[in-house]
C-alpha cells in the first residue's frame, strides 16, 4: 500500500481510522534471558554477556524522548482496545543489546534509546518507524505468543501491522530499511544465532506488510458497502477481518451493519436511530438463521422474525465490543439503539445513558450528541411527544438537484472495469450459507484508489462487480461541482440535496446519495475529508 501518511515526531497526532492497519516489524526470536534481564521476544540479541535492561537509568533520557514513545505507545494500545488483559507498560533503557523486547513477566515493553533514535533518522516516517518495532512487541503480548518459532514472529509482523494502521501510523516500505539500519547501527553480522538471515528476515517483513495492507482494504471496503446497503458483502468483510483481527471497532461495524440491516426487513417508526460506525477498522454465523414453518408462511412474521434475529444478533456483537473496552462508548451507544428497535425502551434508555459519560470524559463529541439524541427521542416516546425528525429550517431546495456525471482523476468507471490491472488481490474467502466467494481488487491512483469487489455466487449466476472510487487524502482535485476536499460540508446540500442517508462515524460522517452514486465523508469541524464513487454491475451487463 502506497506510504500516503507521514508523521514526524513533532506532528504527533491522535488517530483518525480504526479499525484501520499498517504494516509490520520484523521477525525475532525468543532466547534465554541473560541474568537480570527477563526480555522475552527481543528484536535483535547481541551480546547476552553484556546485556543489561538496567543500564542507564530512565531519568537519563530525555523527558521529550519519554513523552513521544509514550504518546505512540498509548495510541497503539488503545487501538487495540483489549481491556480483558491488563493494560502493558513502557519503559525505555540506555542499553544497547535488543532493540526492543516484550516482558511478559513484568507486562512491559522496553525500548532501547539507541533504537529510539535510529528511528528519528527516517524524517517525516519517524513515527512509523517507531510504531512499527512497538506493534510488533505488543502483539506478542496480546495474542499470548510462547516464542514458539517463526510462525508467531510472521503473526507479529502482521498483525502489528495492521494495529499500526488502526492507530493511523502507516509502516508500508519503512520495515526493509529499518531492520538494514539496526543491523548496521547494532553493528551486527548478517546471520544472528537463533535468528533467520537478515536477508530472509526482510522478506518476511514484506509478506507481512502485504497481508496487513490486504486487511486494511477489506475493511475500508466494508464501510462504503454498509453505506449502500450492501449489507451481505459487508458482513463478508468483516468477517474476513475479525478471522485474522479482533477489536472493538470491527465487532462494533459489523453490529451496526447487522442493525441497518434489520431495518431493511421490517420498516422501523418514522425515527431517528442514531448508530455509529468507527471507521478507524460480519462475524460469521455458526449457523444461518433458522425461520419456523408457521413464520414462513407469513411473509411479514417472517421479516419481523428475521428483524429481531439480526437485531440480537447484534446486540451480542456490540456485547464482544464491550468485553474488549466496556467504556468503548459506540458500542453501548448503538446498543441502546438495537433495544430500542427491539421494543425494549428502557434497556435502551439504561446503555444510552451508560454511553454519555465515556464518551463525555473521551471527548467523543459526535457520540455525545447522538447518544442525547436518543435519550431525549426515548423521552419524548415515553412522555407520548411527537419524534422529531429533521429539525426545521434545514434551507434544502425543493426541487431534486442536477444531476452531475461525476468522475475522479478522470477516470470512467464503466470504462475501467475492463482489462483493470490491479496493483493488489485480496481474496475474501467463502461463506459456508451463501456458496459464495469475492475477491477485493485494489489499483492506486495519483490522489485516489479504484476497489473493485467481484462475487461469485451461486445465487448469481456469472456473478456482480461493485466499484467504489475513493478520493485519498492527497487529491487536489475536485467534484463535477466544484467541490474540494476541506470545504466546508454546508456546501454539499445546496447543490446536491438532502442526502438519502446519513451514518454517523466516530470522527464525522458518511453522506449518501445513493441514485447517484455518490458518497461524501465529513471530517470534524464540519469539512469535506473525500469521496467516493461507487457502481454496482451485474456481471451480465459487462457482457
Amino acid at each position: 500500500m502506497p506510504r500516503d501518511r507521514k508523521y514526524s515526531f513533532r506532528q504527533l497526532r491522535a488517530s483518525g481510522w480504526l479499525l484501520a492497519l499498517c504494516c509490520a516489524c520484523v521477525p525475532i526470536c525468543r532466547k534465554q534471558a541473560p541474568a537480570g534481564v527477563t526480555h522475552g521476544f527481543a528484536y535483535i540479541q547481541k551480546d547476552e554477556k553484556t546485556a543489561s535492561a538496567n543500564a542507564g537509568s530512565a531519568g537519563e533520557i530525555s523527558a521529550y524522548k519519554i513523552q513521544t514513545a509514550r504518546a505512540v505507545f498509548q495510541a497503539l494500545v488503545d487501538a487495540r482496545g483489549d481491556l480483558r488483559l491488563q493494560r502493558p507498560a513502557l519503559a525505555l533503557t540506555r542499553s544497547e543489546s535488543f532493540a526492543a523486547w516484550m516482558d511478559p513477566d513484568n507486562i512491559t515493553v522496553w525500548l532501547e534509546e539507541k533504537t529510539y533514535d535510529l528511528c528519528t533518522g527516517f524524517g517525516p516516517d519517524s513515527l512509523n518507524a517507531l510504531a512499527a518495532i512497538l506493534a510488533h512487541e505488543l502483539i506478542h503480548y496480546y495474542e499470548k505468543h510462547e516464542g514458539r518459532g517463526s510462525a508467531e514472529e510472521e503473526d507479529a509482523d502482521h498483525l502489528g501491522g495492521f494495529l499500526a494502521l488502526s492507530a493511523g501510523f502507516n509502516t508500508a516500505g519503512i520495515i526493509p530499511e529499518l531492520l538494514s539500519r539496526i543491523y548496521r547501527q547494532y553493528d551486527l553480522p548478517d546471520h544472528l544465532d537463533g535468528y533467520p538471515g537478515l536477508a530472509e528476515r526482510i522478506n518476511l517483513a514484506k509478506s507481512a506488510a502485504d497481508k496487513s495492507a490486504d486487511l486494511y482494504e477489506v475493511f475500508e471496503i466494508a464501510l462504503y458497502l454498509v453505506a449502500f446497503q450492501r449489507h451481505e458483502e459487508a458482513a463478508l468483510c468483516f468477517g474476513t477481518v475479525l478471522k485474522r483481527f479482533q477489536s472493538r471497532e470491527i465487532y462494533n461495524n459489523a453490529g451496526v451493519n447487522l442493525v441497518l440491516k434489520a431495518l431493511s426487513h421490517v420498516p422501523d417508526r418514522d425515527r431517528r436511530n442514531p448508530l455509529e460506525l468507527d471507521p478507524e477498522t460480519r462475524i460469521p454465523r455458526a449457523k444461518p438463521l433458522s425461520v419456523s414453518y408457521d413464520a414462513r408462511k407469513d411473509p411479514d412474521r417472517e421479516r419481523a422474525f428475521i428483524r429481531e434475529q439480526l437485531l440480537n444478533e447484534a446486540i451480542r456483537l456490540f456485547d464482544q465490543a464491550s468485553a474488549l473496552d466496556r467504556n468503548y462508548a459506540p458500542a453501548l451507544l448503538n446498543k441502546a439503539v438495537a433495544y430500542d428497535l427491539t421494543g425494549q425502551q428502557r434497556r435502551a434508555q439504561f446503555w444510552a445513558q451508560e454511553a454519555l459519560l465515556p464518551a463525555q470524559d473521551q471527548q467523543g463529541y459526535q457520540t455525545a450528541s447522538d447518544a442525547g439524541i436518543l435519550l431525549n427521542d426515548l423521552q419524548a416516546a415515553a412522555d407520548n411527544r411527537p419524534d422529531p425528525v429533521v429539525p426545521p429550517g434545514n434551507g434544502l431546495p425543493d426541487q431534486p438537484p442536477k444531476s452531475f456525471r461525476e468522475q475522479i482523476e478522470g477516470i470512467d468507471l464503466d470504462k475501467r472495469f475492463s482489462g483493470l490491472q490491479a496493483d493488489q488481490v485480496v481474496g475474501i474467502g467463502q461463506e459456508p450459507a451463501s456458496g459464495s466467494n469475492a475477491a477485493l481488487a485494489v489499483k492506486y491512483y495519483t490522489g485516489s484508489k479504484l476497489m473493485v469487489l467481484s462475487q461469485q455466487s451461486g445465487s448469481l449466476p456469472g456473478g456482480s462487480a461493485i466499484l467504489i472510487h475513493l478520493t485519498r487524502e492527497n487529491y487536489g482535485g475536485q467534484t463535477a461541482t466544484g467541490l474540494r476536499i476541506g470545504d466546508p460540508v454546508g456546501k454539499i446540500t445546496p447543490i446536491y440535496g438532502m442526502p438519502d442517508r446519513r451514518i454517523n462515524l466516530t470522527n464525522g460522517a458518511l453522506l449518501i446519495y445513493q441514485s447517484a452514486g455518490l458518497v461524501f465523508r465529513t471530517a470534524p469541524g464540519d469539512l469535506i475529508k473525500g469521496w467516493a464513487i461507487v457502481l454496482i454491475e451485474k456481471a451480465a451487463s459487462r457482457a
